[in-house]
């Protein structure tokens, strides 16, 4: 009934990854018992996976700088860095994958889950939404560093306003050019 995105929170200072090609050899932590971490690991082989056995855990890993990141559900890792790790972890990328959260009910108990299937669909999706929003909200932003781009203007236009001076001094020593 709602379907919640995976993420990789990491150190404040790190980039905003646009895939997980980017991770490198850098490691990931991951809760050892939740589904999603086998699904990860066959999908991304290349990823070092470090087991972790609780989300602070994990997330303490990426604080103490040991992993690169920790991938979780958008809705824990927000939850967890807007009340414990704020200013020091954000979340610098979003997986492709993602969870659906759903309710199961007893199989000998088929007409409670007709009504919960009723109710679930008579839920619109912009009111899931909403829901979702009430109980965690986070800025999510895709952030370019320019401070490399700002160095390299800078050198430029030194470089050009040297260049333009001593241009100008041959000049004015060879006044037949």
């Amino acid at each position: 009934y709602v379907k919640v995105p995976l993420v990789i929170a990491s150190k404040i200072d790190a980039l905003f990854i646009e895939n997980l090609q980017q991770i490198g050899t850098n490691s990931l932590a991951i809760v050892k018992s939740y589904g999603f971490s086998e699904i990860l690991k066959s999908k991304y082989p290349n990823i070092k996976f470090v087991e972790v056995t609780t989300i602070n855990e994990g997330l303490q890993l990426v604080e103490k700088g040991k992993v690169f990141g920790f991938v979780d559900t958008l809705t824990t890792v927000g939850y967890q860095i807007q009340n414990n790790y704020l200013g020091q972890l954000k979340i610098s990328a979003k997986l492709n994958d993602s969870i659906e959260l759903s309710i199961a009910t007893r199989n000998d108990e088929a007409l409670l889950n007709s009504i919960f299937n009723k109710a679930i669909d008579d839920i619109p999706a912009y009111t899931k939404q909403k829901i979702l929003n009430n109980w965690i909200n986070i800025n999510y932003q895709k952030e370019i560093n320019y401070s490399l781009i700002n160095k390299i203007l800078f050198a430029l236009i030194v470089i050009i306003l040297i260049a333009t001076l001593v241009y100008r001094q041959y000049l004015s020593h060879n006044p037949f050019l």
